[in-house]
């Protein structure tokens, strides 16, 4: 009886996490916001690769975000085919990625992918460097 016991509290506490993973999913879709997955983006100084920045670039969609979600793969290959256009890495620190420039980078490229007018916002609401780098000292 009690091995029943034990098994029956097992499956409700394991069907908790669950339950709180639909209402999150839920509370999600009900915004207007698109999260692409994580990017790598280089960090370049003078021509040389010092590090690497994983990105996750959030849309703001207009009206409806599922008509962004569906060109994620294509909106995620401009971020990387953007980052090594052009060196998005800070000389005064190799752990980051100049934001702005980066920003104002996807806003050209982003509209011709999804279709003109259907983007609030672009922003980065995170950023993960691959390993965290001390600056060198300057003589």
């Amino acid at each position: 009886m009690n091995r029943r016991l034990a098994i029956a509290a097992l499956l409700v506490l394991a069907g908790t996490p669950a339950v709180a993973k639909e209402e999150k999913k839920d509370a999600a879709s009900a915004s207007n916001d698109v999260d692409l997955t994580p990017v790598a983006v280089p960090v370049v100084v003078a021509g040389q690769v010092r590090n690497y920045i994983f990105v996750t670039v959030r849309i703001t969609a207009k009206q409806d975000p599922n008509a962004i979600r569906q060109f994620e793969p294509l909106l995620r290959d401009a971020v990387v085919r953007a980052a090594h256009a052009t060196p998005f890495g800070r000389a005064d620190n190799y752990n980051l990625i100049d934001e702005p420039r980066l920003i104002a980078a996807l806003n050209g490229r982003f509209p011709a992918i999804v279709g003109a007018g259907k983007i609030k916002s672009v922003s980065i609401p995170k950023q993960q460097p691959k390993n965290v780098l001390r600056m060198p000292k300057r003589s």
